[in-house]
């Protein structure tokens, strides 16, 4: 996936923490008012939003600075207080985990913005990629804001005047009361809004293809603290003045090629300020005058819309979310193949042509079916033709978009031990690699959340000699804590493990899942899929789980349980 990365790999995560990189980290709190504290909580919902960062942009630019509080949103999607739980993560006897969910505004100010980047999706298993936002009002200091944040909400943040506010919510064919619906969970049962999801979807997904585009053309974006992490804000801005414009609906806005090239021109203008403003150069071959060309990104985020009036109608309100589960992964799997289509060639103008044929509705059915499966993978679908023998029939599709039969869940893993190694180990005599995570998870049998110890060994562009390269190690002693994602749903079956890894005061975010077998050098590897800031990484693991016998104690430990394997 081509979502600009924070860092290069789990391990190397870890270990550059020392520098002070990442989200999560301590800093100087320069913009903090003296003995004033205010909680902030509520829900991120795209589907539900896991372990996304929630912050203040007091300064609105669209990034989260050293002195802006933030905080995770828990395995639910909420921050500081969670209903269904009645959990309250800002108690005065909250515990450590609890805390990191906790958002307390510092500064006496009327109103702020609540951004939103990262964290995975509820509803797909994926990352999340982008930004969202909300404009709140802080003025009322004596009670808690309970404040949902959702693409609808995103499109607002812009519109401080009542006529534009108007606008867009006509535009989205929605009121006032709309934008703080749960569309997820309408009635406490689970039940989903489609028109909600729907419009809420369309938006966010047609945001991420555009700024794509931008991002991979001006590529420093998101280098610069202080900078915009991505081009998604800069894209909602200049969406929601042309709905206010163009008075357009919502289908009839991201359809027309000439309004949402206005939107991307506006959008390429403001990178190449970013690039001004940080003194960047600009790529080669940018000229003043001259924008990008924008047309097959606005073919893919048109074609997208129809896929999810297709498997996600908006006059339609599902019984649960595993009825919408399988259409959301589809439109997922599509939105990869558009990000990626540079990489993997056309496959997603292939995918379209299946998709829009009536005589493949049968099979259309079967795959949204098969995805909405807890074991489904969208690894293979994602670099898929939607075409040939994995497609003629029912039984090929699931084969192809589920896990193999023997593919074991994440569940009952407290008190169990895994290690995971990336098999390449570079070449000598100057680019050697060795990184291996082994990690030991604590808490109760049949829990669904709790702590764990982790090994960290990471070595790059080490050489023959014995000499390693920067912010290397042989061993590293880290902690964290870990859930299930929808484990209380799923009776703690789950395939998707999330991990808060704690280090030098700094907190980051990474999701495992199973991804079947493979046989290396004949020996048979269990394949587990890394997911860390967009960026997705096949490590493999040649016992599994297994019991954990003694506990690391020491980097020394952690150093002579993963021995080097490139002989240094």
């Amino acid at each position: 996936m081509p979502h600009k990365l924070t860092f290069k790999s789990f391990a190397l995560y870890l270990a550059i923490a020392t520098a002070g990189f990442g989200c999560g980290g301590t800093g100087q709190d320069t913009g903090k008012s003296k003995n004033f504290s205010q909680t902030l909580q509520g829900l991120v919902v795209d589907g539900y939003l896991a372990r996304a960062t929630v912050f203040l942009d007091y300064d609105n630019n669209s990034t989260r600075d050293p002195w802006e509080p933030f905080a995770f949103t828990d395995d639910n999607g909420y921050y500081s207080y969670n209903p269904l739980t009645d959990t309250d993560y800002c108690a005065a006897d909250a515990d450590a985990q609890s805390t990191l969910y906790c958002l307390r505004n510092t500064r006496q100010t009327a109103e702020a913005v609540l951004r939103v980047d990262g964290g995975y999706d509820v509803l797909t298993g994926e990352p999340f990629m982008g930004q969202l936002s909300r404009r709140v009002d802080l003025s009322d200091t004596h009670r808690p804001t309970h404040t949902l944040i959702s693409p609808l909400t995103s499109l607002l943040t812009t519109a401080r005047a009542p006529a534009g506010h108007d606008a867009i919510l006509a535009a989205l064919g929605i009121d006032e009361t709309d934008i703080d619906v749960d569309f997820m969970n309408t009635d406490g049962a689970y039940t989903v809004d489609g028109a909600l999801l729907n419009a809420a979807m369309k938006v966010h997904k047609a945001v991420s293809v555009l700024a794509n585009l931008l991002e991979a053309r001006y590529s420093e974006i998101g280098s610069q603290a202080g900078a915009a992490n991505d081009m998604s804000s800069s894209i909602y801005r200049h969406l929601a003045s042309q709905i206010v414009s163009s008075g357009h609906d919502l289908n009839g806005m991201l359809s027309d090629t000439q309004t949402m090239s206005a939107v991307m021109r506006a959008a390429e203008l403001d990178a190449r300020k970013i690039y001004d403003q940080w003194d960047m150069e600009l790529p080669q071959g940018t000229q003043a005058q001259v924008f990008m060309d924008y047309g097959r990104a606005l073919q893919h985020s048109a074609q997208l819309i129809q896929v999810i009036d297709q498997v996600i109608p908006s006059a339609q309100t599902f019984a649960s979310e595993e009825e919408i589960r399988g259409g959301a992964r589809l439109v997922e799997a599509l939105t990869i193949k558009a990000l990626s289509e540079s990489e993997q060639g056309n496959t997603f103008a292939s995918a379209m042509t299946f998709l829009q044929d009536d005589a493949n509705r049968s099979l259309v059915q079967s795959l949204t079916e098969n995805l909405g499966h807890p074991a489904s993978d969208l690894n293979q679908l994602t670099r898929h033709s939607f075409s040939g023998i994995d497609f003629i029939s029912s039984d090929a599709i699931r084969n192809l978009v589920r896990l193999p039969e023997n593919t074991q869940p994440f569940a009952q893993i407290a008190g169990k031990q895994l290690r995971v190694s990336d098999m390449d180990l570079g070449s000598a005599p100057d680019n050697l690699k060795d990184s291996e995570v082994e990690l030991y998870f604590h808490h109760s049998e049949n829990a669904t959340r709790g702590t764990f110890d982790a090994c960290v060994k990471y070595i790059k562009e080490a050489h023959i000699n014995g000499s390693l390269g920067a912010a290397n190690t042989r061993g590293e002693l880290v902690k964290g804590y870990w859930s299930l994602l929808d484990g209380d749903r799923n009776n703690g079956n789950s395939y998707s493990l999330l991990l808060n890894i704690e280090f030098l005061g700094a907190t980051y975010q990474a999701i495992l899942k199973p991804a079947g077998t493979v046989s290396i050098n004949k020996v048979t590897m269990q394949v587990i899929r890394f997911d860390h800031a967009g960026k997705l990484r096949a490590w493999y693991s040649a016992e599994g789980l297994q019991t954990t016998s003694t506990l690391p104690v020491s980097n020394e430990d952690c150093a002579q349980r993963l021995p080097s394997r490139v002989g240094i």
